[in-house]
């Protein structure tokens, strides 16, 4: 129904069409304000700047607030609005990690706690796997990038910093057997 919504995000690289409505958005979420506020303030300008050149061609979305958003893949970014305009959401393990980042960007605690959910029931259900690959899609993301650089009891998240963790960890329990054998024999010469 894009011809009642009056806000356009156009998602990815590819640019991919996802509508809005500016009030409802704007209402549930703090950093959706401030991001449409910003966006119109630019229309504003950018209108004003092509009564003076007028040269320029009409952009199909010529009623509608248009906001890029190239950090997203389109689905996870089309599930995203459908919560904030409805309160309800279809997770799976393919746009988890996506919504998981969106719900942190734009301050939405009750999206948070559902993906955050998701993510502890996937660990028991062989999803282990396909959860850290999408969440390399959203590298750029620090909720993506805690969920890989978390040294899990999963053990299959590999993360800059993970390996690095192991590496501690490794040297720090070579150092306790040392200690601890050092008193092994100390402890039996007496």
């Amino acid at each position: 129904m894009p011809d009642l919504c009056d806000v356009t995000f156009l998602v990815g690289e590819d640019r991919v069409p996802v509508h809005g409505v500016k009030a409802i958005l704007a209402t549930r979420s703090r950093s959706l304000y401030q991001l449409i506020l910003h966006y119109q303030k630019q229309s504003e300008l950018a209108k004003t700047a092509k009564k003076i050149f007028k040269k320029q061609k009409p952009s199909p979305y010529s009623n509608t607030l248009v906001i890029h958003v190239p950090d997203y893949e389109a689905e996870t970014f089309r599930r995203f609005i459908t919560f904030v305009h409805s309160g309800k959401v279809k997770v799976d393990i393919n746009h988890v990690v996506g919504l998981l980042c969106a719900s942190e960007q734009f301050q939405l605690p009750d999206l948070r706690i559902a993906c955050k959910d998701f993510i502890d029931r996937c660990q028991g259900h062989g999803q282990k796997k396909k959860l850290a690959a999408t969440a390399r899609l959203y590298l750029h993301k620090i909720p993506a990038q805690k969920l890989l650089d978390e040294p899990d009891v999963w053990g299959i998240f590999a993360g800059p910093h993970c390996s690095t963790f192991v590496a501690l960890i490794t040297v720090q329990c070579w150092k306790l057997l040392q200690v601890r054998d050092s008193y092994t024999l100390s402890g039996s010469s007496h």
